[in-house]
This record gives structure tokens, sequence and C-alpha cells, in this order.
């Protein structure tokens, strides 16, 4: 039988700068931005190719990153996938996206409703998230995404959530390789400054003018729709769940939202800054 590293052989010859991301954090606009700061030109619908199950394009391009020719591609894996290791001699740095995971939890079940996947469910019947809250079933949820170290149908690809940017980072770090972390949420509050991160951390001309209309062309692109309706909201958690539901599933999720380096909101808690051991965003 053939090893997963030749059935996923890869043959390109230039280095990859990877937009590591756990599912549902918001990489689908931050890749857009991405894509248009690369690719300015790109046409409508042109996407950085995404590396899961699959390898990348025979075709795939390459761009000018710091005065080297280089790919870029998405990747819900782990830094330490198997899936991955055929790429590691090509890798040239990675930008990685936390979100708080709560959200990334609700989210998760709003993309299993729009999607109408029923296995997911209480008795195969999909709910919105709203109406999971009306029932009183969010805890049975919060309590099954826990267990399962995140979104299940993803965990085979992810690895674990708690592990997964912390990974990134520290595989970067200890490789010498650059890296720049993004937080989700303040990448919402303030979108400009964000982009001009990027743009430095590409070697790009860091313009405010530049940065505004790599905003505007991204915003214009990711428009909201019915399965993506949540893009470019954060702390969705505290405007969906009523305090007593905000402090049982903060409690759930107590190990991950200090691992991630978020703070408790719930009056059980003593609101905390950013732990030593939570990720730094470089």
């Amino acid at each position: 039988m053939q090893s997963q590293k030749q059935i996923y052989e890869w043959r390109g010859d230039k280095p990859i700068l990877w937009l590591a991301a756990y599912p549902k954090t918001g990489s689908t606009w931050i890749r857009t931005i991405l894509q248009d700061i690369i690719d300015p030109a790109a046409r409508d619908g042109a996407r950085i190719p995404s590396v899961q199950k699959s390898k990348p394009p025979k075709d795939a391009r390459f761009y000018d990153i710091r005065g080297t020719q280089t790919h870029v591609f998405r990747t819900h894996c782990d830094a330490f996938s198997p899936r991955l290791k055929i790429y590691a001699g090509h890798c040239v740095g990675a930008i990685g996206i936390v979100r708080h995971p709560i959200d990334i939890f609700l989210s998760a079940l709003n993309y299993a409703f729009a999607r109408d996947e029923a296995d997911h469910f209480i008795d195969q019947k999909p709910k919105s998230v709203e109406q999971i809250i009306v029932d009183g079933e969010i805890e049975h949820y919060a309590a099954q995404f826990v267990s399962s170290g995140g979104i299940e149908t993803f965990k085979h690809v992810t690895g674990p959530l708690i592990d997964h940017f912390n990974g990134w980072h520290t595989h970067m770090k200890a490789s010498n390789l650059p890296f720049l972390g993004l937080r989700y949420e303040e990448v919402v509050q303030d979108t400009h400054t964000a982009i001009i991160s990027l743009l430095e951390f590409l070697g790009r001309p860091a313009q405010a003018e530049h940065a505004a209309k790599i905003r505007d062309v991204a915003d214009r692109k990711t428009a909201q729709d019915g399965t993506f309706f949540w893009k470019r909201r954060s702390y969705n958690f505290q405007k969906m769940l009523s305090s007593d539901e905000t402090a049982l599933v903060e409690t759930l999720f107590s190990s991950l939202i200090s691992a991630l380096g978020y703070e408790f909101t719930s009056d059980q808690f003593t609101v905390q800054a950013v732990a030593s051991t939570s990720p730094a965003l470089p």
C-alpha cells in the first residue's frame, strides 16, 4: 500500500509560505486579503490554493515574497500533520490565525446547519444556533465540541484546536522561520492595521492608501451570504448567549480560552490578562 507521503508527493521546487488556520477562524476573508496583496491583478474568484486532502495544482503560481519566488498555500492541517511532511523542506514561513474558541464552536454549528449535515445534530435534525440556544441544548453541543478536541469532522486534518495555532508558532520558531500571528478579533476591529502588518511581513510597501484599497476589494469579494453570514463579526457568543449560558460554556471551554490567550467574561471568573503561556502574536 502506498504511504501518505507517496500519495501526496510534491514535485515543486519553489519555497512555500503557509496561511495556517484552524477551520472557522476567518481564513476565507484573510485568504482574500492575502490574495489581493500578492496578486492584485487576479480576476474575481481567484484563490490561494488550499492543501488539505489533496496536493496543490501542478500549475500553482508563485509570487515575489521578500525577493524570492514563493508559492502561497492555505491549510487547515496542523504543523506536524503527515499530510505536510512532504513540503517540510520548502517552508519559508507561516501566517497563523487564532479566534475565540466559543466563536469557532458556534460558527462550526452554523456551518453544519447551513450545509444540512444532519449527523451533527440531536436526532439528526439540523437546527440553527439560535434554535439550539432556545431549546436549551447548547451545553450538549459545547461539551461534545470540547470532548472532540474541536470540530469533529476536521480533527483528522487539524489535530486538536488547543494545539493548532501554538503548534505552528512553535514549529516556525524552532525552525528559525518567520511567523506572523493574527488574532481574528483584532483584524475585525482594525483591518487597516492588520493589512499593514501583512504588507510588512511580506516585504511589500506598507502604504496607507494601498492598505485601504486592499481592504475595500476584500470586503467586496467576501460579501455575506447564506453560508458565511457571520463573516467579519467577532465575539458572537457575547451577543447570542445569556449570562448564565456564557458562564456555563466558558466553564466547559476554560482550558481552550486560557491556552489561546483570551479573557473570561462571565462573573464567575476573574477577568485576567493573557497568561504567559498563551500564544504571543509576533
